[in-house]
């Protein structure tokens, strides 16, 4: 609960050392108080004596003879108090009913209650010492009427937070998310809500004062809050850790078979490939669960006729389509490379691209089986209102870790398998029927005898086989038969395709057996660069883990982190000192015996230990640089990529070429911004500079960095003799020195901006201002800030099956994309629920934004220099090229290319899944139906172009799309000459430079 704690008071003891003395003392005595001399009885007290007259409360002047409090001023100071007004000054007061805490009272959120006001406001429930309560306004609630009425709920399973959270702006509104409600729906883009786990839901009421004081304590009572809140954190909590322990044991597998792939390592290839598939067997057979249950192929009316339950409209049961066939066939092909790699064929290009392509393919389409499996359980619970699909579901997969460490031996598939119909002799691919070692097509299965097929003649379940004569008997024909015996059962497509993998798995390694027999061991050289190999990979996978950790890592608020409340006791004594007590019983003649009175309070902490639950491994992930998720795995393959067309991708760059390109561009030694020192004047080497991206940098070195650009260029191509037509000061918008106007202006406060009334259309700028949201889909460590839209939009894409046929080609439903538009328009802030759209449709509504941008995505200004690139015939001339362009794009402009760039480049990598199957949008293609919508001049449209017979552009747009999309990883990074010479200029980070001035710097 959200409680504080404030200290309660230190002990203290009031003492009073009266004691009889001297007469001739007490006539030189000055009392305290009125600064007379002292005469007749006398008090002594707090090291002072007073007229028994003159001893009263320093705060009221009531009389204190009987019994008095010391209280200690600021200065050190002690006066007398009474009873009343020590407590009040003690603050020992309670916050209700203003009366004394002299016995048990409470200190909470900075206010103090006695025993009987320790209750809940609305219902007066006194609280136990392990109950919980919460602070609302400065009044304090028992759990139930604090999360009725106050308490913050969950974005995802709508129960309120009483621990740790994560909080994260979307479409303009804060949402607050329990850990790892959060994970599971970032992970896998599903929200557990309470009917999913077979819960009633707890809605908020609004806290009106009729409401407070009308609506009853029920639907649910208190006590079924709290065990619906304990059922929810366990499920959850549940849903968690098994399914990412699950991904990130698969994502292991993968990331090891695409470094044993890269460094030719058939035997550990071959064990990581085993290992997978093992794993993958325990997620298809807790598919199989929810098949049994009805649950199959999105057969929503099936599923539901088994329940008998109505009113079912909000229940959506996703569609498994291609996904088990198409992970398979990338299993296949992956066995494949690795059996080549002993014949020197998977070191080429095409190999190495394919690899990456297969490895891409394994993870996207984990990722979408492990979500299918999810999201139907969960649905199957909301019907059903029980959570037994998800806790089957659960408990198979659970059962991958029980994979031994040597996965081969544990295969269990005998050499000579068959995965043909032992009828027809062909592939079997889907359903079918099992005896033992054979397997049928379903259609094949026949009665040897009387020719009927049995699956639509009662069944096989009394069909038998004759082993001696391998006859199928149906049940009629098997009663003639004394050799013929049952046993038949079927196979669902799922366990077939596991089967098959499995052979395949045994089979590459009797051939890869067969082949390394009497071969010698790898040479030196080829150790050393297998060694090489791996070193870098594990550089990359450590990287990228980095990147993730950093750019995902999201703020999480720990609510128990805060003070709890305090059970205090004040305890009153009276006490004398041993002397005062042997003389009791003697009449005091000169001086008053005053009691010694003890205040002493004694505490301890109270109140609940809020939440039981295990947030650590959530929290793990997104604060952790080891965990490797099945997101991880396309980031792996785009640096693999990108080290393939350079192998020098880490450098970025060659130092030496970029040396001799720009060594012209030193500072004058009287640059305006140079330090004095002349050991200031040696900037660092370029192997020195740390990578930066340009996500992490600042408004103002973005600007900097951009002028430095333009100064490039010009330099650049004044060298290369290139079109001079460029006017290079058009491609930025320069800063001018602020006149005393401008300054004057400025004091009027923050400049208003337009608000927007769509998304289609609308300026990118002003779109990412009002409705941006910071996306972790960036390159580096950090985030980048997008519109909602297409934030939303690459989330859906992600989890679709980017295989089919057609996308980013085809215009899709063009009246459903329209009302699509116009409801995601009528709204910018809230984008309706794009998981209901298909692939082809989503494609298409990405291809609409870009095309309706009133600037392209790679801006009219540059437009020109972007064809000019494709003019340079020199490759390291044309890269550096590239790179100034591309730092020239304004931020809103080159934050959303960066994403847009990669999610392009992991689309391609669906093109081709085998011989028949795959979306056929390679780079090349994709560039070519993108290019016309994020580049083309201002003054035309590309149709335009082509009737003035300039279609030369139209094709050179798109080898610039084709090379954005290939190299968008390193385009995403700081050029190191950049960054060289903005350290060589050492501009001032608290001064604001004029395009003047920076310019006059850099020359």
């Amino acid at each position: 609960p959200n409680v504080s704690s404030v200290s309660t008071p230190s002990k203290q003891i009031v003492s009073n050392n009266s004691s009889t003395t001297e007469k001739s003392s007490r006539e030189s005595s000055i009392c305290a108080t009125c600064q007379k001399p002292i005469t007749t009885k006398s008090v002594k007290a707090l090291g002072k004596r007073y007229h028994t007259d003159c001893f009263r409360c320093a705060e009221c002047g009531t009389p204190i003879l009987s019994k008095y409090f010391p209280f200690e001023l600021d200065d050190g100071t002690k006066i007398p108090l009474c009873e009343e007004h020590f407590y009040k000054r003690r603050g020992l007061i309670c916050c209700i009913c203003n009366s004394y805490l002299k016995g048990i009272h409470y200190t909470v959120f900075g206010r103090k209650y006695d025993a009987e006001h320790f209750c809940c406001k609305i219902c007066s429930k006194k609280f136990d010492a392990d109950e919980d309560f919460f602070n609302h306004e400065n009044d304090i609630y028992c759990h139930y009427h604090f999360s009725k009425f106050f308490i913050d709920r969950c974005e995802g399973c709508e129960f309120a937070i009483l621990k740790q959270y994560v909080e994260i702006s979307r479409g303009g509104r804060n949402q607050k998310w329990h850990v790892e409600c959060y994970m599971i729906h970032k992970c896998w883009n599903v929200a557990i809500t309470p009917s999913t786990i077979g819960l009633i839901s707890f809605p908020k009421v609004d806290p009106t004062p009729e409401n407070i004081k009308s609506l009853p304590d029920t639907n649910p009572t208190p006590d079924q809050l709290i065990s619906m809140e304990g059922k929810a954190s366990e499920k959850i909590s549940e849903i968690w850790s098994a399914l990412f322990q699950f991904e990130e044991d698969t994502a292991m597998c993968i990331s090891d078979m695409l470094q044993y792939a890269t460094a030719q390592d058939q035997a550990r290839g071959l064990a990581a490939t085993a290992k997978l598939v093992l794993k993958v067997d325990a997620l298809f057979k807790s598919l199989e669960s929810l098949h049994r249950l009805g649950i199959e192929g999105g057969n929503t009316t099936s599923a539901l006729a088994t329940l008998s339950i109505s009113n079912n409209e909000d229940v959506t049961f996703q569609t498994l389509k291609k996904e088990p066939r198409n992970f398979s066939a990338k299993v296949m092909i992956y066995l494949a490379i690795l059996r080549k790699t002993s014949k020197g064929l998977a070191d080429s290009s095409k190999s190495q691209d394919l690899i990456l392509s297969v490895i891409t393919g394994l993870a996207h389409y984990l990722k979408l089986l492990i979500r299918y499996g999810l999201n139907n359980s969960l649905q199957y619970n909301k019907s059903s209102h029980t959570t037994n699909a998800l806790d089957k579901f659960l408990r198979e997969v659970r059962n991958h870790e029980s994979v031994p460490k040597d996965a081969l031996s544990a295969l269990e598939i005998p050499l000579d398998a068959s995965d043909l119909c032992f009828h027809c002799q062909k592939s079997i691919e889907s359903n079918c029927i099992q005896y033992q070692d054979k397997r049928w097509h379903i259609d094949c299965l026949q009665c040897t005898n009387c020719h009927k097929n049995l699956q639509s003649h009662g069944g096989i379940s009394d069909a038998s086989f004759n082993s001696n004569s391998n006859w199928v008997l149906c049940a009629q024909c098997a009663i003639d038969d004394p050799d013929a015996k049952p046993g038949f059962k079927s196979v669902s497509k799922l366990m077939q395709l596991s089967y098959l993998m499995k052979i395949a798995i045994v089979r590459s390694k009797a051939v890869m057996d067969y082949e390394h027999e009497g071969k010698q061991t790898n040479s030196q050289p080829e150790a050393r660069a297998t060694e090489e190999s791996e070193h870098n990979y594990r550089k990359t996978l450590n990287e990228i883990k980095r990147l993730r950790s950093t750019r995902q890592n999201t703020k999480i608020t720990d609510i128990s982190s805060q003070d709890v409340a305090r059970r205090s006791m004040v305890v009153e004594t009276v006490n004398k000192s041993k002397d005062e007590l042997e003389r009791s019983h003697v009449t005091m003649e000169s001086e008053e015996n005053l009691l010694q009175q003890k205040v002493s309070v004694e505490d301890g902490l109270v109140g609940p230990s809020l939440s039981k639950r295990s947030f650590h491994r959530a929290k793990n992930v997104i604060m952790n640089q080891k965990v490797l998720t099945l997101d991880d795995i396309p980031r792996i393959v785009a640096a693999e990529h990108a080290r393939e067309l350079r192998p020098n991708t880490y450098k970025y760059h060659n130092p030496h070429a970029e040396e001799g390109l720009f060594k012209g561009l030193k500072p004058n030694s009287g640059s305006l911004y140079r330090t004095k020192s002349p050991t200031s004047h040696k900037a660092p080497s370029i192997k020195e500079i740390p990578v930066k991206y340009y996500s992490q940098l600042s408004e103002r070195e973005l600007c900097i960095l951009s002028h430095i650009s333009i100064a490039a260029l010009n330099y650049l191509l004044s060298k290369q003799r290139i079109n001079s037509d460029i006017d290079t000061s058009k491609l930025i918008d320069l800063k001018k020195t602020p006149t005393f106007w401008d300054k004057l202006k400025g004091l009027g406060g923050e400049k208003k901006t337009a608000n927007i009334n769509r998304v289609f259309g609308s300026d990118l700028i002003l779109l990412v201002s009002k409705t941006g949201v910071e996306s972790s889909q960036s390159n580096g460590p950090s985030k980048v800030r997008i519109p909602l839209l297409i934030d939303d939009l690459l989330t859906a894409l992600y989890q679709k099956d980017m295989s089919v046929e057609g996308v980013f080609r085809k215009n899709g439903n063009l009246k459903n994309l329209r009302e699509l538009v116009e409801r995601i328009d009528a709204n910018p802030s809230n984008i309706p629920d794009l998981q209901k759209e298909n692939v082809i449709q989503l494609s298409a509504l990405l291809k609409r934004f870009l095309r309706e941008m009133p600037n392209p995505l790679l801006t009219f200004r540059l437009f020109d220099l972007w064809i000019v690139s494709q003019k340079i015939p020199d490759s390291a001339m044309k890269r550096t090229f590239f790179e100034l362009c591309y730092s020239l794009l304004p931020k809103p402009h080159r934050d959303l290319a960066e994403v847009l760039f990669f999610f392009f480049m992991w689309a391609s990598s669906f093109s081709n899944i085998d011989e028949q199957n795959g979306s056929k949008m390679d780079v090349h293609n994709l560039a070519t139906v993108l290019s016309p919508n994020v580049l083309y001049p201002k003054p035309t449209t590309y149709f335009d172009a082509f009737a003035e017979n300039e279609g030369e552009n139209y094709y050179l747009a798109i080898e610039v799309v084709d090379y954005l999309i290939g190299h968008n990883e390193e385009l995403s990074v700081v050029p190191k000459y950049l960054l060289q010479i903005y350290d060589l200029c050492e501009f001032d980070a608290s001064e604001d430079y004029s395009s003047k001035s920076i310019f006059a710097s850099i020359e």
